[in-house]
């Protein structure tokens, strides 16, 4: 199955060798069109041996795709953005998929893991995208920005969902409030431009909000949030990543409101999430974002069963498409989860969480320090307690000693130091 790697670029000299790096071996060609860049992005990608090939800025991302899109000759496509990338196991997965799609041409393309990258380089957010299509002349992108791909006769756009099998990693948002997009108002302006030629597009008001957010200018994201919400389409379900990302940013603007203003929004927050999940029942994030902001305002008891909620809505319903912050603050989730536990004196419930985090990272702090304290007022004995953890610890309770220091926890220092 022979794949054209293509994508739009403007001074990507940073990102541009790992773009093109993924794709060696993997496809047939690899076409680089450039709007205008004054870096080394053109002189790097030649050197790769891609296909350069110029294409006036036009303040259209939908323009500029589509001739890409017509520079391309094989079956597939796979247009990612500079700033995202396969790794190596994923790319070698992608030929080998490609064939078994491609005897059902109901599908048009495929949906994959969309994993972002937070400041330290790990992933804080997910959600899914489109990045892989068929070559037809009839498949292409519409809209200025936030561009979607569509046949052009409207028929539905099917996809084969591969979250589970492909996942495109983005570092586009490790440095997004300094990026030269954010500097410019470029998506800002595309965003209304696009919105004086369709006021009812509810996914623009949406990336707006986002936009908002952004700048910090809470009301005003919290305003197009709720606006977007009276024209969401009958079937919205197909939307329901970008609407719960809405959700939970107008959740965050009311947080940041409250702040600002010195005013409880601790009603309208509830209320909020109660109408996020009536929406989206299967989404986990609602519940998990209101319950960080009552655990931020120590209001451990009624953070305690929006977390559980949280929990089980993810181990009921999954993931795919669906409670990405969840997904990358599952760790905290748990963190937070038990130490609200211990200040409830739910002294099993702080034992359970911590065990959770620590199963997957026995070096953990917090979680230990808040296990220690829930085995302590639970009147464990120290030798049951270093029983219990010889199974993450083994022999070596150097970091338990540590921590048993920090809480100054008497009891467990003289059993491991008995003659001192």
């Amino acid at each position: 199955m022979k794949i054209s790697q293509a994508m739009i670029v403007k001074n990507e000299e940073k990102n541009i060798e790992k773009a093109l790096s993924w794709g060696k071996g993997i496809v047939a060609e690899q076409i680089v069109v450039d709007t205008g860049s004054t870096d080394r992005t053109v002189e790097i990608a030649e050197k790769m041996g891609a296909k350069v090939v110029y294409f006036p800025w036009q303040d259209d991302f939908a323009l500029a795709k589509n001739f890409a899109i017509s520079q391309c000759q094989y079956t597939w496509i796979a247009l990612l953005d500079a700033d995202e990338y396969f790794d190596e196991e994923d790319a070698k997965k992608l030929p080998n998929l490609l064939k078994k799609v491609d005897k059902d041409s109901r599908f048009g393309g495929i949906l994959t893991a969309w994993l972002h990258l937070n400041q330290e380089g790990k992933v804080g957010e997910g959600g899914s995208i489109i990045r892989i299509f068929r070559n037809r002349k009839d498949i292409l992108y519409r809209r200025a920005i936030h561009e979607q791909l569509e046949y052009e006769n409207g028929d539905t756009f099917l996809v084969c969902n591969c979250t589970d099998s492909l996942s495109i990693f983005h570092t586009g948002y490790m440095d997004l409030k300094n990026s030269e997009k954010m500097r410019s108002d470029r998506n800002l302006r595309l965003i209304e431009k696009e919105l004086s030629k369709n006021p009812e597009d509810f996914e623009m008001m949406i990336y707006l909000g986002n936009e908002l957010i952004l700048r910090e200018q809470w009301k005003a994201a919290k305003e197009q949030y709720e606006k977007s919400l009276l024209f969401l389409p009958p079937q919205y379900s197909k939307f329901r990543s970008l609407i719960a990302l809405g959700m939970v940013n107008r959740l965050r603007a009311i947080e940041e409101m409250e702040k600002e203003e010195r005013k409880d929004y601790s009603e309208e927050a509830i209320a909020v999430t109660e109408e996020a999940k009536k929406l989206l029942p299967e989404d986990g994030d609602f519940a998990f974002t209101l319950a960080k902001y009552l655990y931020s305002k120590e209001r451990y008891k009624e953070a305690i069963p929006y977390l559980q909620e949280a929990l089980q809505k993810i181990e009921q319903f999954g993931t795919a498409n669906q409670s990405q912050a969840l997904l990358g603050g599952i760790v905290y989730c748990y963190k937070i989860l038990a130490f609200a536990c211990l200040k409830e004196k739910d002294l099993q419930g702080a034992v359970r969480y911590s065990m959770a985090v620590l199963q997957g990272n026995p070096k953990e702090r917090e979680s230990l320090r808040t296990l220690l304290y829930a085995l302590w007022e639970g009147k464990t004995k120290p030798e049951e307690l270093c029983a219990f953890l010889s199974r993450f610890y083994g022999d070596d309770f150097s970091l338990l000693e540590e921590v048993a220091e920090e809480i100054s926890y008497i009891d467990l220092l003289l059993y491991l130091h008995p003659n001192s």
